[in-house]
């Protein structure tokens, strides 16, 4: 599936390791009607947005964001810029009931994600940098 689910009974999150980037972010501490995706994957480009019910709309191409200087790529969700190529490296460093600690890697690059059980986020470290389109919240 590509995919690395992680989280404890604050959040969860998902990882996809063929786009390389973090592409589902969920606060459980909120009523299943409020939950919602913080991750903001809306494409980048017209050509992205072909066959999709918005490409026709009125303000389809006003919604798509200038691109940034310096920051490479589409929005495929929170990723880092100091790699290239989908993770292919996954190793659970830690596993315990307190804490988790998990590392992915990709070419040029290492990814390393720690939590704890009663925290409501994570720690998610890369050498060169993070790229996030925007982040949604509610």
């Amino acid at each position: 599936m590509q995919r690395v689910e992680f989280g404890n009974a604050q959040f969860r999150a998902v990882i996809d390791l063929g786009a390389a980037s973090i592409v589902e972010l969920y606060s459980l501490k909120v009523a299943p009607p409020r939950m919602l995706n913080l991750v903001e994957t809306t494409p980048e480009n017209r050509q992205a947005l072909k066959g999709d019910i918005h490409e026709n709309a009125p303000d389809a191409t006003a919604a798509i964001p200038p691109p940034v200087p310096g920051v490479p790529g589409e929005s495929t969700g929170w990723t880092s810029v100091g790699g290239a190529g989908p993770l292919t490296g996954v190793e659970m460093l830690e596993s315990g009931p307190l804490r988790g600690r998990l590392r992915l890697s990709r070419a040029g690059e290492t990814w390393e994600i720690t939590w704890t059980a009663s925290s409501t986020g994570f720690r998610w470290k890369a050498a060169k940098g993070f790229r996030f389109a925007s982040i949604s919240a509610s």
